[in-house]
């Protein structure tokens, strides 16, 4: 008997395997080995638990289980790995609709992760190289993704340029919104910069003005650089003010290049508050360093102000069109002006008006000092002074005293015999003197001028040269001129000349006035001699 069913199941076998099987039914599918139909049960495969599927021994690349916990399901072997086939009700699996497909799962979908939180979870634990874990590839021609909101409406994108320059961008990312929408970048749930649909940028705020705009909160706007709080560099705003800032005793520069090839051409110092213009070493609160013109202050009445504290002192100013005046302020009642030469005054304008030129102790306006006041000529050498001291006020050339006047207003100059040599007595002059003109006349280019008396350079040339000369003016015209002093010694000369004469007519009267009374006395006697 066993020998016969072994015989039977051995033609079974044989059987099947030349034709289909139909449990059920009497035409199977032509297509299908085994088809079983039933209006009233269905198909049971094998059930077991995860650690009885884990014990299978010798697994089949197809083989399918259900399996009963630890995430129950529908698994099959794909050679490898046990893979859960899809679960649920049959209104939340992906269908297609025309030539798209969609899902109609209410809930939110898992990628790599069981609970998710959003509609789309991905979640990719393995680490790949450069330390990266891939999520999500967009590939194409210009690949967009689009945010839209229920309806539809859209809002932005994000747009990666593939195919050459395309509505002003290259190849590249690209962040968009729709036209009219701004974009943000939020932090904390509230916008931290914004590109307004008028492409205008705010940072902080989400009503920019400008191309770049920043909130209307005070503090640091930019850090250029920022490696803790004594190593700060940027920009900073606090009420009415603009702030260029930098830590600690850091310096400001200004100039033109670059970071590698910089030409500085201002600096300052924020730690001194010392500016420094075409040096990087500042000596004062404002140090130029320039071989040319280095201040220029244009303006009809521009003008420098001095202060001390609250308190004007005194200004620098053009007054006027070609005018300029250096002078103390108005409310200044007591100061007085200085012009210092080493550190010591050499003119003193006090504030009463009075002038004193030098440093000694002398009432204003007086003038006490060694003072050059005439001009100094260096290819001659030659240096007038004008030198005062207690007594009287000398004249000075190249320090050798010419002539003084002393307290009581005497005139003196040098006339020693010492001083001079090769005396040789002048000419006799009384009949030149004669011969000079004596004239009224008024002087040219002199408004309203009074009418004056006095020589003429050419005439007292002709007879008497040695006290006329020739002085240039400083447009370069030259005209004659007389030394009146020597007018006074002619004037002596001729009086010695005529007294010489008198003296000479003198001597002849008395000789006549004797010879004539000796003729009175010779009548007077012969008269005497002929009386009866």
């Amino acid at each position: 008997m066993r020998y016969f069913f072994v015989l039977v199941l051995t033609f079974l076998v044989s059987f099947c395997e030349a034709q289909n099987i139909g449990i059920g039914t009497n035409t199977p599918n032509p297509a299908s080995k085994l088809e079983i139909s039933s209006t009233n049960s269905g198909l049971l495969i094998p059930r077991m638990t995860l650690a009885q599927r884990n014990a299978m021994p010798s697994l089949a690349t197809g083989l399918m289980i259900y399996q009963t916990d630890n995430t129950p399901g529908f698994y099959f072997y794909n050679g490898s790995s046990w893979i859960q086939l899809a679960t649920g009700s049959s209104t939340n699996y992906w269908s297609p609709n025309g030539t798209n497909v969609y899902s109609n799962n209410t809930g939110y979908i898992g990628m790599g992760n069981n609970l998710p939180d959003y509609k789309l979870s991905i979640l990719n634990t393995v680490v790949e190289s450069n330390n990266n874990s891939s999520l999500l590839k967009l590939s194409g021609r210009n690949p967009v993704m689009a945010i839209t909101d229920e309806n539809f409406n859209g809002f932005g994108y994000l747009k990666a340029w593939t195919n050459g320059a395309n509505g002003g961008f290259a190849n590249g990312m690209v962040v968009g919104a729709f036209p009219g929408y701004p974009i943000y970048l939020s932090t904390n749930y509230g916008p931290a910069m914004t590109v307004a649909g008028n492409n205008l940028v705010g940072i902080g705020t989400t009503t920019p003005a400008s191309p770049l705009s920043f909130g209307n909160i005070t503090g640091t706007k930019i850090s250029l650089w920022n490696a803790g709080p004594n190593n700060d560099f940027g920009i900073g705003l606090n009420p009415g003010e603009m702030q260029f800032y930098t830590a600690g005793q850091d310096h400001i520069s200004f100039g033109y290049g670059n970071t590698n090839a910089f030409n500085e051409s201002m600096r300052y110092y924020t730690g001194s508050g010392q500016l420094s213009i075409g040096t990087t070493v500042a000596a004062g609160r404002l140090h130029i360093a320039n071989d040319f013109e280095a201040i220029r202050i244009t303006g009809n009445q521009s003008f420098i102000t001095f202060y001390n504290g609250a308190n004007y002192k005194g200004y620098l100013w053009n007054k006027g069109t070609n005018d300029m005046e250096l002078g103390t302020a108005g409310v200044n009642s007591t100061g007085n002006l200085y012009l210092s030469i080493k550190g010591t005054p050499a003119i003193t304008i006090g504030s009463d008006g009075g002038v004193t030129i030098g440093n000694y102790d002398a009432p204003l306006p007086a003038i006490w000092g060694g003072v050059n006041l005439i001009e100094k000529y260096p290819y001659l050498n030659d240096v007038w002074q004008i030198e005062p001291d207690a007594s009287s006020l000398g004249f000075f050339k190249n320090g050798s005293l010419k002539a003084w006047i002393l307290n009581d207003g005497s005139y003196y100059q040098y006339s020693d015999a010492g001083l001079k040599e090769d005396f040789i007595p002048y000419k006799p002059i009384l009949e030149n003197l004669r011969k000079l003109n004596v004239f009224t006349y008024h002087y040219k280019n002199i408004v309203n001028p009074a009418k004056s008396f006095g020589l003429v350079a050419q005439n007292v040339a002709a007879y008497f040269p040695e006290i006329v000369s020739e002085m240039g003016s400083k447009n370069g015209e030259k005209f004659l001129a007389i030394d009146y002093s020597k007018t006074g010694v002619l004037a002596i000369k001729a009086i010695q000349e005529q007294q010489v004469i008198l003296e000479q007519q003198q001597k002849q009267i008395n000789a006549l006035k004797e010879q004539n009374e000796k003729i009175v006395a010779a009548i007077d006697k012969l008269m005497q001699n002929k009386q009866p």
